[in-house]
């Protein structure tokens, strides 16, 4: 699975590739920077349960991992930031939420997997099957043990590394083709 770098390129890839001039002001801007960025990696916050429950992979990849739950959180904040009355259109608003949203359970599907459960419950609750793609575009993050110190001392390896770095150059990729697009789109 990718690990947060990945996740909040695309995020502010979200944020950037539908950001308009004359709709933004600076406070309005950090405010939908923020929004995107959150929104990309918060799936992952279910490790957060998992660690109170000394079990730090027992609620990853559930449902904060579906596409119903990543539309209804992009549904959700894109209200909540309407109801805080930024200067934005509300078109690119909503569609920038649910870009940031959804696109962290299609990374992880378009991710190696070699830990139980393999890939994400993408179509839940229609099918519990968990779903992964059969084109990597990531390497899989080495993760283990039960308890948190043990958890953060497995994530550093050299595997782990090389996906790190794998995932710096697919920033590089995604955020060189979305400026591209933006000055496209300037003339």
């Amino acid at each position: 699975m990718p690990g947060p770098v990945a996740h909040m390129a695309v995020g502010l890839s979200s944020y950037i590739l539908f950001k308009r001039e004359q709709d933004r002001s600076r406070k309005d801007s950090f405010r939908l920077i923020i929004t995107c960025l959150a929104l990309s990696i918060l799936p992952d916050f279910d490790f957060i349960p998992g660690i109170i429950a000394n079990d730090v992979n027992k609620f990853h990849h559930g449902i904060s991992h579906t596409l119903v739950s990543s539309v209804f959180i992009g549904e959700l904040s894109f209200l909540i930031l309407l109801k805080i009355e930024l200067n934005i259109n509300k078109y690119r608003l909503m569609v920038s939420c649910l870009c940031a949203s959804v696109s962290h359970p299609l990374l992880d599907y378009f991710s190696a997997d070699y830990s139980l459960p393999y890939g994400v419950p993408l179509f839940w609750p229609l099918s519990a099957d968990y779903y992964t793609s059969p084109v990597s575009l990531f390497g899989s993050i080495e993760k283990g043990g039960k308890d948190f110190t043990s958890f953060v001392c497995s994530l550093i390896n050299w595997n782990n590394l090389r996906s790190l770095a794998v995932e710096l150059f697919f920033v590089l990729i995604i955020l060189s083709v979305v400026i591209g697009i933006r000055k496209w789109q300037k003339g």
